[in-house]
């Protein structure tokens, strides 16, 4: 192979060795979770899980009912009750799916930060970190989490229900919560109710609106073309207008309007002697004209 040649082969191979070395591997998709396949089963309304947080000190885990997850000690889950309380790892968004790198396992200062990277709860295999379901599962078992997932359960009920409503069921949930209301849920949704129903007031007004001027602008138009005399000016626009305008709504109608006298009058027919278009005499319906 000639020197010039063999150059440009190391050359390209360098610039292929390069660009791969960059690359950064996407990271593979943990498989679906047996509890989320479960909960998905479910109605909108009992997909709701109740967050627990599960605390590691001195080799004994514990759960609370609140906690940090910016601590490294600190793991938040979610106990499902229509599933008979199953587990699940409870990651801000994108926490399940975060690409861990071997720097990773720290636990940032953000909340935002906290994923599979960086919970104890996931291990290495394959060179993934994957969840340790049975570490899950056994911590859960062996906590309180579920007594403590059990007190607050109707309320992350009731806010999971507000998440999810349908207009349909806005008057039930606002019956079954009327005197029960901790985050002022009811009250957002009667304003919400009444918000709609203004709105759908105020549309249908706009619609009657106009829908009478409609009604009296044609009227106005067929009084006026049975009222064209002999001498009077009128104009026509021309047909192409209309699929013109469609493909190009700033077209100018004046464009395509054309202007003529009236030279007879014989019933619904007129006789136009128009000023710019061809044939300059032609006899068009009164209706061919336009309203002013």
């Amino acid at each position: 192979m000639p020197p010039l040649t063999l150059r440009l082969a190391s050359v390209c191979l360098a610039i292929i060795g390069l660009v791969s070395g960059c690359a950064t591997p996407k990271p593979k998709l943990p498989p679906t979770s047996p509890v989320k396949q479960q909960v998905q089963k479910l109605p909108f309304k009992e997909r709701y899980g109740v967050p627990i947080y599960l605390k590691f000190t001195n080799g004994n885990w514990s759960a609370h009912e609140a906690g940090d997850i910016t601590q490294a000690d600190t793991e938040r889950v979610k106990l499902f009750p229509r599933v008979g309380w199953l587990a699940d790892p409870d990651f801000p968004a994108g926490g399940l799916t975060a690409a861990c790198k071997p720097d990773s396992q720290a636990r940032p200062a953000k909340p935002e930060g906290y994923s599979r990277c960086n919970s104890r709860l996931f291990v290495e295999r394959d060179g993934e970190r994957v969840l340790d379901r049975a570490l899950l599962d056994t911590v859960v078992a062996q906590t309180a989490a579920v007594d403590i997932a059990r007190k607050s359960e109707s309320l992350w009920r009731y806010r999971h229900w507000y998440q999810t409503l349908s207009t349909s069921e806005y008057q039930e949930f606002i019956d079954t919560y009327a005197n029960n209301d901790p985050d002022g849920l009811v009250i957002k949704l009667r304003e919400r109710m009444e918000y709609n129903r203004r709105l759908a007031e105020e549309v249908t007004a706009t619609r009657e609106k106009a829908k009478v001027q409609n009604a009296r602008t044609q009227a106005e138009k067929l009084v006026y073309q049975n009222n064209l005399r002999i001498g009077d000016s009128v104009r026509a626009r021309a047909e192409a207008y209309d699929t013109a305008f469609r493909m190009n709504p700033s077209l100018a109608e004046s464009k395509f309007t054309f202007h003529g006298i009236i030279v007879d009058v014989r019933g619904p027919l007129i006789y136009v002697q128009w000023s710019n278009r061809e044939p300059r005499m032609e006899w068009v319906p009164r209706s061919a004209v336009a309203y002013p």
